[in-house]
C-alpha cells in the first residue's frame, strides 16, 4: 500500500474516536483537505470537515476543532438532514480555545493595492480637504462582478470593512441628515393597498418621483459627478418620520434633486412641524472624512479614505457572499466561538430541523445578521451583534391558523446587540407563535429595539436604551396591527433613555400599535421612557401592571380616537372602496389568522378568552384593559385617555367605565438601592403599596456563563448614560428643531 495511503488511513482512524465517545477532527488554516483531520494533520475547511462526518459515524456526536486564522468562505457552508447530530449527542463546530477564528464571506483586497489619488483628473473630482487623503485600487474584471450584485440589506451592493470595522458608503452629510428646503414638485403619489391600478411604472429617463432641493447645500461637484455615473440614491424621511426609505435618483440638477420612482406619501402633506430629512449615497465627491469609500462602476475603481494607517497586515474585505452558513433541516448541530463577518445578506441562516444552536459567536458586518425562520427551538445565546444592515436576530417560527397553535420554542439568550456606526435599522424581529427573547442588551439604534408580531412570545429581562436615535414614533418595543395578538408576556424589562427628537413624531418605550391586543405587560421599568412609556393605541384586553415609571413623560396612554374611523374604514373595506388586505383592515386581517369568526370556535375562543369576549363586543375600542398596581415618580404625567383628537379630548382612564385602573401608586427614589446608577432594586425590607410585588431588577442584562466570559459593567455604563443625558428630557414639548444642531444632537460624540 503506498505510503501516503497508509498515513491516510491511519489519520482517519484516530479521527474516529473509541467506542462510546465522540468524533473529532481538526481544520486549520495550514491544514489540506486530503489530510486525516487530526491535530498533527488538519483538514483546511469546514466545507470538508463537514463531508469527511457524512463518512464517518458517530452516533455519540462529533465534534469539529477549527484552529485560530481567518477563514475565507467563497461558497455557503450547507449543512442538511444528513449533516444532524441526535439529542444529547450534538455535532459541534466549534473554535479551538483561546484562538481566534473568523468565518469571512469577503474578498480581501490586498493593501498594497491601494494607491494615494495622484492624478489631476482624479483629485479635482474630489472635495480640496479629501485630496492627498483618498487612496484607489483598480479592479479586476472577476473583483468588479462582486459590485454588480445588489444587497437585498442595504440596495446599494457590497459594503466593505477595515480591520474587523464597517466602513461607510461615502454620503452627504456625513453625519445625521440634511434637510428639504424647497418641495419644487412632489411628483407621483402611489400606496399598495389603498390607491387603484397597479404601481407606476419609471425610469432614470422618465422619471416620475418628487423632485426638491436642499437646506443646506451639498458639493458642488455632485452635478457633474451624477452626470457621469447616474447611480446614487437619497436615504431618509421624506414623509413622516416613521417611513424611512431608500430612493434613486434620476436627475441632479445643481442643487435639485429628482428621484425615479414614485412616493408612498405626498410629500407636501406631511404633518410633521420640522423639515424633512434626508442624505445623499454613492457620490465621489462626498467620499469627505476617513472610513468613506466609493465604488466607480464606470472606471471600475475602488476609492478609500482608510480610517487608519494602511499596514501589510490591515485586513480589507470586500462583501461577496450572500449567506456565510445555513442550516437546513438540520437538527442538533451547534456553532460556538466564531467571528462571523462580511455577508452581504446574512451570516447565519436556520430553516427547519430542530435544537441548533448558535453560542458564544461575534456577528458583526453583514447585511443581516442571523434569521431563525423555521424548525423547533434553536436558540442565540452568549453572542455579540454589531455593525448588521437590518435586524441583526430573525426569530420566526411556530404556526397560528385557524385549527392550530403550535409554538416554535426559539430563544435568544444573552446576547449583545449595538451599532457602533450610525448605519443600520432595527436589532430584532420576532415573529410566529411562542419564542423567548431574554436577558438581553440593546443599545443605540437609529431604529426599535424589537419588533413582533404573533402569538404567546416571551420578552423578558432584557435592558434596552438610546434606540429609535432617529426615527419618530414607534417605540424601543413594538407590535402594530394585529387584533388577534394574544398571549404576549413582556415582564421584567428595563427601558431607559429613549429620547425624543425635538418637534418630530415622538417616540415611546413599549409602543401597542393600531388596535393591538392581549399583550401582558408586568414588572417592567421606564427610565426616561420617551414621550409615553406605554401606549395602548386603541386595542382591548392589553394588561399594564406592576410596572415602575421614573422621569418620563407620560407614564400610561391609551385611547379610543381611531373607533369610529375604524368602523367606517371597515365598511369601505367590506363593499370594496378600500382594497382588502391594507394594514387597517383589521377583521379581514384577523380572519386570515384564525379563521371566518375564529374567535368564536373553541381553538381560539379556550385559549384566548377575552379575545373572545372582545371580538364578540366591541372589538375597536380599548375594552377589558387593565392599568392595575404601577408605580410612579418624577413623571410629567402619569396616566392619559384620548377620547378624540380635539385639545380638550382627554382624561384619566378612571374616568372611561371600561378601562380597569385601581392600585396605582407614588413612590420615592429612596427605597432603591442606587437610583444616580440606576439600580432600581427594592432595598430590603421595603413594602410596597398595594400589594405591588418588587422587580427582579439585579436579573435585568446580560449574565456571564460558559459562552459569555466577558460582558459591560452594568454600574459603569448606566451611570456613563445617565451622566451624559442628564440635561435632556425624554421628551420637552417646548424644545424646537435646529437643523444646524440637530444631528449633533441625535449623535453626540462618545
Amino acid at each position: 500500500m503506498p505510503r501516503w495511503r497508509i498515513a491516510l488511513l491511519s489519520g482517519l482512524l484516530s479521527a474516529v474516536s473509541l467506542p462510546g465517545a465522540p468524533v473529532e477532527l481538526h481544520v486549520a488554516t495550514t491544514g489540506d483537505n486530503g489530510n486525516a483531520g487530526t491535530v498533527a494533520l488538519p483538514l483546511l475547511t469546514l466545507a470538508a470537515a463537514r463531508d469527511r462526518l457524512r463518512q464517518t459515524p458517530h452516533p455519540e456526536g462529533a465534534t469539529v476543532w477549527v484552529h485560530g486564522g481567518r477563514y475565507r468562505l467563497t461558497e455557503t457552508l450547507t449543512l442538511g438532514k444528513e449533516d444532524s447530530g441526535a439529542a444529547g449527542a450534538p455535532v459541534v463546530y466549534r473554535a479551538a480555545a483561546g484562538e481566534s477564528v473568523a468565518l469571512d464571506g469577503g474578498t480581501a483586497l490586498a493593501p498594497e493595492r491601494l494607491q494615494p489619488v495622484r492624478d489631476a483628473g482624479l483629485l479635482a473630482r474630489l472635495k480640496p480637504l479629501a485630496r492627498g487623503k483618498v487612496w484607489v485600487a483598480e479592479l479586476s474584471a472577476q473583483e468588479r462582478l462582486v459590485f454588480r450584485k445588489p444587497a437585498k440589506a442595504y440596495g446599494l451592493g457590497p459594503q466593505l470593512s477595515f480591520s474587523g470595522k464597517m466602513l461607510r458608503l461615502a454620503r452627504w452629510p456625513n453625519r445625521g441628515y440634511g434637510h428639504v428646503g424647497t418641495r419644487h414638485d412632489v411628483g407621483t403619489v402611489y400606496a399598495h393597498g389603498r390607491t387603484k391600478g397597479d404601481p407606476p411604472k419609471s425610469s432614470l429617463e422618465d422619471p416620475i418621483g418628487p423632485e426638491f432641493s436642499p437646506r443646506e447645500a451639498f458639493s458642488e461637484l455632485a452635478a457633474t459627478e451624477f452626470a457621469r455615473t447616474k447611480s446614487a440614491w437619497t436615504q431618509g424621511y421624506l414623509s413622516y418620520d416613521w417611513y424611512k426609505t431608500t430612493d434613486r435618483i434620476a436627475r441632479i440638477d445643481g442643487q435639485r434633486l429628482k428621484l425615479q420612482s414614485y412616493y408612498r406619501y405626498d410629500m407636501s402633506k406631511s404633518y410633521e412641524k420640522i423639515p424633512r430629512r434626508f442624505r445623499i449615497l454613492n457620490l465621489l465627491c462626498e467620499l469627505d472624512e476617513p472610513g468613506e469609500w466609493y465604488f466607480d462602476h464606470t472606471d471600475s475603481r475602488l476609492y478609500l479614505w482608510p480610517p487608519a494607517k494602511l499596514t501589510p497586515s490591515t485586513g480589507i474585505s470586500v462583501w461577496k457572499l450572500e449567506t456565510l452558513v445555513a442550516l437546513k433541516d438540520a437538527s442538533h448541530v451547534t456553532f460556538r466561538g466564531f467571528s462571523l463577518e462580511s455577508a452581504v445578506r446574512r451570516a447565519v441562516e436556520i430553516d427547519g430541523g430542530r435544537d441548533d444552536l448558535l453560542a458564544g459567536c461575534a456577528v458583526r458586518t453583514c447585511g443581516q445578521g442571523v434569521q431563525i425562520k423555521g424548525g423547533e427551538h434553536h436558540g442565540v445565546v452568549g453572542c455579540d451583534f454589531v455593525d448588521i444592515g437590518r435586524y441583526q436576530l430573525v426569530l420566526e417560527g411556530g404556526t397560528a391558523s385557524p385549527t392550530e397553535i403550535t409554538p416554535a420554542r426559539h430563544y435568544a439568550e444573552n446576547n449583545h446587540f449595538r451599532q457602533e456606526r450610525h448605519d443600520g435599522d432595527r436589532a430584532v424581529r420576532i415573529r410566529g407563535v411562542g419564542n423567548v427573547f431574554r436577558h438581553n442588551l440593546v443599545h443605540d439604534f437609529p431604529g426599535e429595539a424589537i419588533v413582533y408580531s404573533g402569538n404567546d412570545h416571551l420578552m423578558e429581562l432584557n435592558e434596552i436604551y438610546r434606540v429609535k436615535i432617529e426615527e419618530g414614533d414607534g417605540g424601543a418595543t413594538y407590535c402594530g396591527a394585529q387584533m388577534w395578538s394574544y398571549g404576549n408576556v413582556l415582564r421584567y424589562n428595563f427601558y431607559h433613555h429613549l429620547l425624543c427628537i425635538p418637534q418630530a413624531h415622538p417616540v415611546g418605550g413599549l409602543y401597542l400599535d393600531d388596535l393591538d391586543a392581549g399583550e401582558k405587560v408586568y414588572g417592567n421599568v421606564f427610565y426616561k421612557g420617551g414621550h409615553r412609556a406605554v401606549l395602548v393605541n386603541g386595542g382591548a384586553a392589553n394588561h399594564v401592571e406592576n410596572n415602575l415609571f421614573l422621569a418620563g413623560h407620560i407614564g400610561i396612554y391609551c385611547t379610543s380616537a381611531y373607533a369610529d374611523k375604524t368602523r367606517r374604514m371597515a365598511a369601505d373595506y367590506a363593499s370594496g372602496k378600500l382594497r382588502r388586505g391594507d394594514k387597517m383592515d383589521h377583521l379581514w386581517r384577523t380572519e386570515q389568522v384564525v379563521g371566518v369568526k375564529g374567535w368564536d370556535r373553541p381553538l381560539w375562543a379556550e385559549k384566548y378568552p377575552l379575545f373572545h369576549k372582545v371580538m364578540s363586543s366591541d372589538p375597536y375600542s380599548p375594552i377589558e384593559c387593565r392599568f392595575v398596581g404601577n408605580l410612579f415618580h418624577g413623571n410629567v404625567q402619569e396616566f392619559s385617555f384620548r377620547t378624540g383628537w380635539g385639545k380638550t379630548d382627554t382624561c384619566h382612564p378612571k374616568e372611561i367605565p371600561y378601562v380597569i385602573t385601581k392600585d396605582n401608586a407614588a413612590v420615592d427614589l429612596g427605597i432603591f438601592m442606587d437610583p444616580a446608577a440606576l439600580d432600581f432594586q427594592v432595598k430590603a425590607g421595603v413594602k410596597l403599596a398595594h400589594g405591588i410585588q418588587a422587580i427582579p431588577f439585579a436579573k435585568i442584562g446580560l449574565y456571564l456563563d460558559e459562552y459569555r466570559t466577558a460582558m459591560p459593567d452594568k454600574r459603569t455604563y448606566r451611570s456613563a448614560v445617565r451622566a451624559r443625558f442628564a440635561n435632556r428630557a425624554a421628551f420637552d414639548e417646548k424644545a424646537v428643531y435646529d437643523p444646524a444642531t440637530i444631528n449633533a444632537l441625535m449623535y453626540p460624540e462618545p
